[in-house]
């Protein structure tokens, strides 16, 4: 089995984070559904990987020449195409389809055979 470490990403950090807490009920209130809100952007805004079958059969040939990672490595690769975000192939694909999403319905297959499993991933998540 896998035995590979969870990672998460940071976000800006909110009001909450940078001053002790207020027993004032409205400010608490009023933080709860800015929290609330951001929360709701990142899952409207969940990125897809577009890639033509000319640029998926290059990503392919660089990822296959790569060097195997050391062990309890996940390798993310940035990406700026239609927004930033990340994304993981092979096996760190299906891990973090596992668990960080808990589903393999995140998982696209790209190349000309569907060869290489593909997740990608916001700087949210």
């Amino acid at each position: 089995g896998w035995s590979r470490s969870r990672m998460s990403f940071r976000g800006k950090r909110t009001k909450a984070d940078k001053e002790p807490a207020n027993l004032d009920g409205a400010e608490e209130e009023q933080e709860e559904n800015e929290s609330m809100e951001a929360t709701d952007e990142g899952a409207q805004s969940q990125p897809s990987l577009q890639l033509d079958v000319g640029e998926a059969q290059g990503f392919i040939a660089f990822f296959k020449n790569m060097p195997e990672p050391p062990s309890r490595t996940i390798r993310f690769f940035y990406r700026k195409k239609e927004g930033e975000f990340y994304s993981c192939h092979g096996q760190d694909a299906i891990f973090i389809a596992q668990e960080c999403f808990h589903t393999m319905s995140v998982l696209k297959h790209i190349g000309k055979n569907n060869e290489l499993p593909a997740v990608a991933v916001s700087p949210s998540n």
